[in-house]
């Protein structure tokens, strides 16, 4: 007979065993976005984006998408921005999400990048 604490143990190791991915697409050469109606600043409550941003096709891997993002720093402290999911406009239902780097300083200045992620449609 098994016992509960043997059938918990065997489960506990199944949920920590490693899992396999896929191997990530390499980024295509002369993949280049377009970002356009850009605004970008930064006022007392901290700093903001708009823009839209089109990432072309790629003929048999990838479908295109144009997006509208719109955002602003949203970390405690303005550190650890996390990414806001932007409206598609046209295209496929690709995911495209943005967000600020981290400040250099906590005094001065403000963020130094805004990050854009992109995630084909059923990956």
């Amino acid at each position: 007979m098994v016992s509960f604490t043997t059938l918990l143990t065997f489960a506990a190791g199944a949920l920590a065993s490693p899992v396999v991915q896929d191997a990530a697409m390499p980024i295509p050469s002369n993949w280049n976005w377009h970002v356009s109606k850009s605004e970008m600043g930064c006022v007392r409550g901290g700093c903001y984006y708009h823009f839209d941003v089109t990432v072309p096709s790629v003929e048999g891997k990838i479908a295109g998408v144009k997006a509208h993002c719109n955002g602003n720093e949203n970390g405690y402290y303005r550190k650890g921005n996390w990414f806001a999911m932007c409206e598609t406009l046209e295209g496929a239902n690709n995911s495209v999400a943005a967000k600020f780097s981290e400040r250099e300083s906590d005094y001065s200045g403000g963020p130094g990048q805004i990050l854009v992620s992109f995630q084909p449609d059923g990956t």
